[in-house]
């Protein structure tokens, strides 16, 4: 019988770079494995481990895991899953495997007597997942730089702040505000360059220079769009399209729900992410077996022969 897998890729990366990352293991699985590996909606930034080894796009399921972001991430998923499924197990490495968690902690909160859409789960370096319920998880907008202006009603046992062991990439911490900031700064910067390329231009067709283009004259700053200065110096410049935003991280020391089916946890000791990998552990009710590499944030050729046993152990132990 074919053992159908759903392999989500991390954040920054793609499909096919999925792919080669875990060709190695892969390779030294039974015949009778299908992996499928589904390609993220939104486009970002290179991850560092990818970034100058392998080519765009370069895709993430939320850009931030804003409540409203994972649920989004959600729905492309379980659509997905409706559509071609259906899925034996999940295997995600870095983001890819903190949305599968997600998935697998909400199906268990809202449908406990339903089969999950997964028997079987194998997490690579994950961060801790986030909830898109305001029910759950522990109220981290402030860790995200955003403005908490709604109370959310704090739970026995729940820690009102993120553990500051948790707190790890500043990269990962950008908030909607932030990354509406380096939005704003990108559209200023490109229009810049497309009016110092216009006076340049203009300047040439007439037979000599007119202005130094790069000048403070060549041109004004577009009606609506602010400098980067004033775009970055106060949170109050984005008062008038503000909307709040909310930042629900499960975590084992306030959340009582546990992923139940069988699980297999991978992770690098100079991994970053090492303490959100076992923090993830703690979430789950019925893990089967953990690596730990003496790698980083990757899933090293080295250790394939370790990588494969642990696929094939979770999926006998899920029949």
């Amino acid at each position: 019988m074919t053992v159908r897998i759903l392999c989500l890729h991390g954040m920054g990366s793609n499909a096919a770079i999925f792919a080669q990352q875990t060709s190695s293991f892969r390779s030294l699985l039974a015949t009778d494995h299908e992996m499928v590996f589904l390609e993220a909606p939104n486009h970002c930034e290179p991850s560092p481990e990818v970034s100058g080894f392998y080519p765009a796009p370069y895709l993430c399921w939320y850009d931030t895991p804003t409540t409203e972001k994972v649920a989004a991430a959600h729905k492309f998923v379980l659509n997905y899953i409706e559509r071609r499924g259906p899925f034996d197990g999940v295997i995600g490495f870095s983001q890819g495997a903190a949305l599968a968690a997600s998935i697998l902690l909400h199906h268990q909160l809202s449908k406990p007597t339903i089969p999950p859409p997964f028997s079987f789960a194998i997490f690579f370096g994950s961060p801790i997942p986030f909830s898109h319920s305001l029910q759950h998880g522990i109220d981290t907008r402030t860790a995200f730089g955003q403005r908490a202006i709604t109370p959310i009603p704090n739970r026995p046992n729940c820690p009102i702040e993120v553990p500051r062991y948790l707190i790890t990439d500043p990269a990962y911490l950008r908030g909607e505000e932030e990354l509406k900031r380096l939005a704003r700064e990108k559209l200023y910067n490109l229009d810049r360059l497309k009016r110092e390329s216009m006076v340049a231009t203009a300047s040439i067709a007439d037979g000599f220079i007119t202005q130094s283009v790069g000048s403070d004259s060549d041109f004004n700053t577009p009606e609506g769009s602010a400098s980067p200065s004033s775009s970055v110096s106060d949170a109050g410049d984005f008062d008038d399209d503000f909307v709040e935003t909310f930042y629900q991280m499960f975590h084992h020391t306030c959340d009582k729900v546990r992923i139940d089916i069988p699980t297999g946890h991978v992770y690098g000791r100079k991994d970053k992410w090492l303490m959100h990998s076992k923090d993830l552990v703690n979430l789950c009710g019925n893990v089967i077996e953990k690596v730990e590499h003496g790698s980083g944030h990757d899933i090293p050729r080295g250790s394939a022969e370790e990588f494969a046993d642990l696929v094939e152990t979770v999926i006998a132990m899920s029949m």
